[in-house]
């Protein structure tokens, strides 16, 4: 292999070891977040780039780079397997932005009078529009604020209030030890099905790990800088908010649900880490990229998926996985629907 080959080689290579680093908990940093949505762009452009310089390259090793390049590109494409839908209704919604948004609540209303009626989780969401909510689509819901210091918006978890679906005993536990952040946990019993624990979460955002000292008049340099300290905070966070989650639920016997909003995509270490435990909704049954936080720059099947159903191996998602392309109008989030139904034979309620 001459100079030339190698390096071209290496070159086209980076997206590949650039997604390996991507699986190590010790390389999860501010640039990983970064890296993870960048990369499918970037490894689809080296793909092409190793077919325009295939007669450099040589043909064998010109196919082997364009194919691992393109298996970075597509790695979250799903094809969900064809059927009926089946279960219990699941979706999640983050539901943030009011303000950009000044019709929100009723536009919410629109779009969830439409979606089947069942588990709907809910982030970003006031105690006053949880309970406006409840009256205008006759749900029973469980709020939370995110902290106790100030936070008007937190978590919500809702269900019909017709066909005998439950929902009890909700808990606020904490993200991590150094954050005030807090998720929802509660139990929710479906029609003639056993209970299910639910954890509503909101991984660390962005603009939630501001250091109070950016400054809107400074440099490109200060600004830099800041961006590194927030995404560096961010990816502290989110890595010991998955964490911690994880442990407290080790071991738990009764079926599991890890929903929200993740703030990350699904290359990057936190999914790789909590799909040894779970079930990715879109993964198992869903269509496309599953983009779920809409970008003006990107069309909508590019866009990124920050918003997940994570289910116990004891759970199966049985129906397709899909976002609402009408709640664009709503959120600067899609809503994310599945269904879901218990592997095991027994339905009983405990």
């Amino acid at each position: 292999m001459t100079k030339l080959r190698l390096g071209l080689t290496f070159v086209l290579s980076s997206p590949l070891w650039l997604r390996l680093c991507l699986l190590f908990e010790d390389f999860h940093g501010g640039w990983s977040l970064v890296a993870g949505a960048v990369l499918p762009g970037l490894a689809f452009v080296t793909a092409s780039l190793a077919w325009w310089l295939r007669l450099r390259l040589g043909r064998r090793l010109a196919i082997a780079l364009i194919a691992f390049n393109l298996a970075v590109t597509i790695e979250d494409l799903a094809v969900g397997r064809t059927g009926a839908n089946q279960g219990w209704p699941v979706l999640t919604w983050n539901l943030a932005d009011a303000a950009e948004y000044p019709n929100q609540l009723d536009c919410a209303v629109t779009i969830l009078s439409n979606q089947p009626r069942g588990l709907w989780a809910f982030q970003e969401m006031s105690r006053a529009e949880t309970k406006a909510l409840e009256r205008r689509l006759r749900l029973r819901c469980i709020h939370l604020e995110y902290h106790d210091q100030g936070s008007r918006n937190g978590p919500a978890l809702c269900v019909p209030v017709e066909n005998d679906w439950v929902v009890q005993s909700g808990y606020a536990h904490e993200m991590t030890g150094d954050a005030v952040n807090r998720y929802l946990f509660a139990e929710v019993i479906p029609p003639n099905g056993p209970v299910l624990n639910v954890a509503n979460v909101h991984l660390q955002s962005y603009w939630g790990s501001r250091t109070g000292r950016e400054s809107p008049n400074s440099g490109i340099f200060s600004q830099l800088q800041a961006t590194r300290r927030q995404l560096q905070k961010m990816t502290r966070r989110q890595r010991a908010q998955v964490k911690r989650i994880s442990r407290r639920y080790q071991g738990m016997k009764d079926p599991l649900l890890l929903i929200g909003d993740f703030n990350s995509t699904a290359n990057t270490w936190i999914h790789h880490h909590l799909r040894q435990n779970f079930q990715d909704a879109h993964r198992q049954r869903g269509w496309g990229f599953g983009g779920s936080r809409p970008m003006p720059f990107l069309p909508q099947s590019m866009s990124p998926r920050l918003d997940y159903l994570y289910a116990s191996n004891d759970l199966l998602w049985s129906g397709e996985t899909r976002t609402i392309p009408a709640s664009d109008d709503c959120s600067d989030h899609r809503l994310v629907q599945s269904w879901l139904s218990l592997k095991a034979a027994t339905t009983d309620r405990d």
